[in-house]
């Protein structure tokens, strides 16, 4: 029995498996091994030459899950096809397209053209990155070899590289791609002598090729540490045209600049202003409720005491009491939220510092500041407060006019800069 003929026999078998329904899917993977062993026992030689190089290491894999498929065993014996997209010519039997024997499917679209373009499937797409990679990683090694650099040596500075040599190498294999397109052979890297030229062509080709700016940004970047490697110098390799050149994608890459809206001491004014007329136009009702007391009583319960309207005797009590759902209990609701709070931190201050046990001084007070600005929807920031020897409180107490808080305040890096540079950035006399 040839090798043609042995294939299709080993792959009837394992289609006639697969397809079986009088047994389950343990059994299945049983059969496909012992039909795999049998064949690697006989001669493994022979089962290599039966199958392509690549297809070899992974036959195994997808014969023993017999759920993927009989597709994908024939798509890994069949040689593989290194290009992204390939023009297939089929035959055409009363409007029936075949693509391979045993199976036909019809026609999406009938027609008289006998040829179409079909794209590759992942797995050959995936196939061709890795052998660019394997191509890439070959160059290198090759290339420092010659240099007189031990393979030892090499494999260390590759995992100097760490994560970036994930890029690189396949960068490196594409631009193998292209040198060979040229007509050329790795022997004359050694002894080229225009290399800015040489990465500018490869880099405007990419470019006409629609290739993205970062994919033009890593080439230059992995030919570039290539030939350092080499022993050129940086001046060599990186000369004004491909500087020139590169700035287009290089531009292409930097993030849009936004413009930084300044926001003064008056917004913040304006808040607390709104706050206090929106609490002035609450109903008499509502304000009351505002002003109600909450006191806890025995037993888990809870008892609100307010008003209904201004004036004597208009009190109103209502009690709370546990309820077993505990989702629509209210007194679990209001033990929570008291809960929340320690007694001993009851009659502290606001701001009060945890660490230092003290009442934070006027300087310190910015994270207050910072908390009317997030409802202010406003960025925190250096822009308005700073951890400078003179805050906004401060500067507010000494009296200055409204351009010295401005002047004070709207630094894009307050504390550094002011620190360093405040007598001709700012010129105020707030920071004294």
């Amino acid at each position: 029995m040839n090798q043609s003929n042995q294939l299709h026999q080993i792959i009837q078998d394992i289609q006639s498996i697969i397809e079986s329904k009088t047994i389950n899917d343990e059994q299945k993977d049983i059969k496909i091994r012992e039909i795999y062993d049998e064949q690697k026992q006989k001669d493994k030689d022979e089962l290599r030459k039966l199958f392509n190089k690549d297809a070899f290491k992974l036959i195994q894999k997808y014969v023993y899950d017999c759920r993927s498929g009989i597709e994908k065993i024939q798509a890994l014996i069949n040689p593989p096809i290194l290009a992204i997209s390939t023009v297939v010519v089929y035959t055409h039997e009363n409007n029936i397209k075949i693509d391979y024997p045993n199976r036909k499917r019809r026609r999406l679209s009938p027609g008289g053209q006998d040829e179409e373009v079909k794209e590759a499937s992942l797995a050959r797409k995936n196939e061709g990155c890795l052998i660019r990679c394997n191509r890439g990683d070959e160059l290198f090694r090759w290339v420092l070899n010659k240099k007189g650099l031990t393979s030892t040596s090499i494999q260390n500075d590759i995992i100097s590289w760490q994560k970036a040599w994930r890029k690189h190498h396949q960068r490196l294999g594409l631009f193998e791609e292209y040198w060979i397109s040229q007509g050329k052979r790795s022997v004359a890297l050694l002894n080229f002598e225009d290399l800015e030229l040489m990465i500018a062509n490869f880099t405007s080709q990419l470019e006409a090729k629609d290739a993205t700016n970062a994919n033009q940004a890593n080439c230059r970047s992995a030919l570039s540490t290539l030939f350092q490697r080499q022993g050129f110098k940086k001046e060599k390799i990186d000369g004004v045209v491909l500087q020139q050149i590169m700035k287009k994608p290089q531009a292409g890459m930097n993030k849009p600049i936004k413009e930084e809206q300044i926001w003064n001491y008056d917004q913040l004014l304006k808040y607390i202003k709104d706050k206090s007329d929106q609490k002035m136009q609450l109903s008499e009702i509502e304000f009351l409720v505002h002003r109600s007391i909450v006191l806890k009583l025995p037993k888990e319960c809870w008892k609100v005491k307010t008003a209904m309207f201004k004036g004597l005797d208009t009190s109103f009590t209502v009690i709370f009491r546990p309820l077993e759902d505990l989702s629509i209990c209210p007194t679990q609701r209001l033990s929570f939220q008291m809960n929340k709070k320690k007694i001993k931190d009851e009659k502290l201050p606001i701001c009060w510092l945890v660490s230092k046990k003290r009442a934070a001084s006027q300087e310190e007070t910015s994270k207050a500041v910072h908390i009317v600005m997030k409802i202010c929807k406003i960025p925190t920031g250096y822009t308005v407060t700073s951890n400078r020897s003179s805050s906004m409180t401060k500067s507010t107490d000494q009296g200055p006019n409204k351009t010295e808080i401005n002047r004070a305040s709207r630094h894009r890096k307050g504390s550094q800069a002011v620190v360093n540079h405040y007598d001709t950035n700012l010129n105020d006399k707030i920071i004294t």
